[in-house]
């Protein structure tokens, strides 16, 4: 798997600040019932070139705090 400079430096950039790193397929990864109580950020999207479907997503989600 190969990822752009831009997207490792945001990758490096949101577990520094404690985020859990997600990479799949997953395009509506935050709309799940699993990650409701999770703040989700979208860092890349490649879509196919043959199909146009998203073939591989990266998130970085954690957990909300509820006060």
């Amino acid at each position: 798997m190969t990822l752009s400079n831009q997207t490792k430096s945001l990758i490096e950039k949101y577990t520094n600040l404690g985020y859990q790193i997600i990479i799949g397929n997953n395009r509506d990864l935050p709309r799940r019932n699993k990650w409701q109580g999770y703040e989700c950020v979208r860092l890349c999207l490649t879509n196919s070139k043959n199909h146009g479907w998203p073939i591989r997503t990266v998130w970085a989600v954690k957990p909300t705090i509820n006060q």
